[in-house]
Formats: C-alpha cells, sequence, structure tokens
C-alpha cells in the first residue's frame, strides 16, 4: 500500500479509538461510483438543513469504511506512508486486505457524520463495549470532485 498523486478508489485516514488495548490507527475507505453519488446527494440535503440556528452535524449510516490497527514491525508503517498528513489516496489491493490488523472487538454502528464547516468523519462502537472508533475529518466535498 502506498499514498498515490492521483485520485484512487480508496483513501487511508488516521483513526484513532478510545480504547485501552485496541488501539486503532488507519481506516480505508472505498470510494465507489455509488459512495459518491451518495455523497453528493447528502450535501445537497447538508446544505439546506446546515442553515438553522445552532446546528451541530447531520449523521448517516455508513459502512464504506474498514478500521485496522498496526503491529510493531507489521506492515503498514502508517507514520511513514502518511507524513504528517490526515488522509491521502492509496494504491490498494483488497486481496491483499487480510494482511492488516482489524480491531479485536466486533464494530457495529459505522456512521458517517457531516459537520457544517464542510468536513465529516466516520465512527463506530465496540459491540458490548463502550469503545469508540473515529477518524480525523476530512473535506468530504474534496473527495467527490
Amino acid at each position: 500500500m502506498k499514498l498515490s498523486d492521483k485520485p484512487t478508489d480508496f483513501i487511508l485516514l488516521q483513526a484513532q479509538s478510545s480504547s485501552q488495548f485496541d488501539n486503532n490507527e488507519f481506516a480505508i475507505v472505498h470510494l465507489s461510483e455509488k459512495w459518491k453519488q451518495t455523497q453528493m446527494q447528502r450535501i445537497e440535503d447538508f446544505r439546506t438543513i446546515c442553515e438553522t440556528p445552532n446546528f451541530q452535524s447531520i449523521i448517516y449510516y455508513d459502512t464504506s469504511i474498514c478500521f485496522y490497527r498496526t503491529q510493531k514491525k507489521q506492515p503498514p508503517d502508517i507514520e511513514t506512508i502518511m507524513t504528517g498528513k490526515i488522509w491521502g489516496y492509496i494504491e490498494f489491493d483488497e486481496k491483499k486486505q487480510n494482511l492488516f490488523t482489524s480491531p479485536e472487538v466486533d464494530l457495529q454502528h459505522y456512521s458517517l457524520v457531516l459537520l457544517p464547516n464542510g468536513t465529516a468523519y466516520y465512527k463506530a462502537q465496540g459491540k458490548h463495549t463502550d469503545e469508540e472508533f473515529w477518524t480525523e475529518e476530512f473535506s468530504l466535498e474534496e473527495l467527490i470532485k
């Protein structure tokens, strides 16, 4: 897996978790054409709603994301790949996805949170735990252009 200078069908996002034991460092989002069309519609709907005073966010159910954690001396080296970036397009082979380590806890309630400033982030919750997993904020409009 490596960063791409050109848009691809996948992005890598820096991510975190509230777990003491099940740390999370990155997430991969598949930017399919259907995903892009759905996000364009959400942004249109969102523009109307966010004009309401004191509006905070809108949350959509969205499972286009997979959270991962890294082990010491196990690829990928996210710090090297990202070099200070929050997100980036990646060249990614889905067949190699099983080489990454998923969180030990089963995740549920996958959500995409849209914020009034035009950014968004993904989040999920551990099943039967209070652990939360989330990505850094990113510009949704930038991804669908």
